[in-house]
């Protein structure tokens, strides 16, 4: 996570980046090693973009805006030929966490 207040002088916000590379998936059908798939490969990468609300009666509020981009390399073989990957993907998530105190 990066403050963006350090850089811009904007309070409360963040940026985070990250990213991630998986190969060697091994194909299985009825129980044994599919020998003549070639190995799985995936690959991803998020933004995050964080507001955290430092004053006021919404003090310690945050709102987060993450994005995901996933890809499965073998999409053009089905998305089943590796039966644990996901298909490639796109997707937001906005996140809101309020703080409060029961007692």
């Amino acid at each position: 996570m990066v403050s963006i207040s350090s850089l811009l002088g904007a309070q409360g916000w963040q940026v985070g980046l990250s990213s991630a590379y998986g190969w060697g998936a091994e194909r299985w059908v009825n129980q044994q090693r599919d020998g003549h798939a070639s190995a799985g490969k995936e690959s991803a990468w998020n933004v995050d973009l964080i507001y955290s609300v430092n004053q006021g009666y919404w003090q310690g509020a945050q709102f987060k805006l993450h994005y995901t981009d996933y890809r499965n390399h073998q999409d053009g073989k089905g998305s089943y030929y590796y039966a644990n990957m996901f298909t490639s993907e796109r997707d937001i998530k906005i996140l809101i966490t309020i703080p409060m105190n029961i007692l």
